[in-house]
């Protein structure tokens, strides 16, 4: 899979949850968001944008190479529900999970 080297668009991967039969995948497909910009409600390489209704803004730099950024971690972010702008903060990656998208991400 290639990425834009501006832009970390959309991924389809397969999350463990704590809440499913351990070894069974789950697969979502949204927006991967760091949890440090998430956390913040703006992108830290675009301070006026807002993390949660505009996540297609993330920079591919800001995922993978900023250390406070990839280092806190990976969440996936679903589209808005019925009426709403702001994005779903659905799964938040275990560590097996972080490291393979930053794996992905920096091929």
């Amino acid at each position: 899979m290639r990425f834009s080297h501006r832009h970390l668009l959309l991924l389809t991967i397969p999350v463990l949850l704590f809440t499913v039969s351990v070894g069974e995948d789950v697969c979502v497909e949204g927006f991967v968001m760091d949890t440090f910009c998430a956390d913040r409600g703006r992108l830290l390489d675009s301070p006026g944008t807002d993390a949660l209704t505009m996540p297609e803004q993330h920079s591919l730099h800001c995922l993978v190479d900023v250390q406070i950024c990839y280092a806190s971690g990976f969440e996936v972010l679903e589209s808005p529900r019925s009426g709403s702008n702001v994005y779903c903060r659905v799964f938040k990656l275990d560590r097996t999970g972080n490291e393979k998208i930053l794996k992905l991400a920096r091929e």
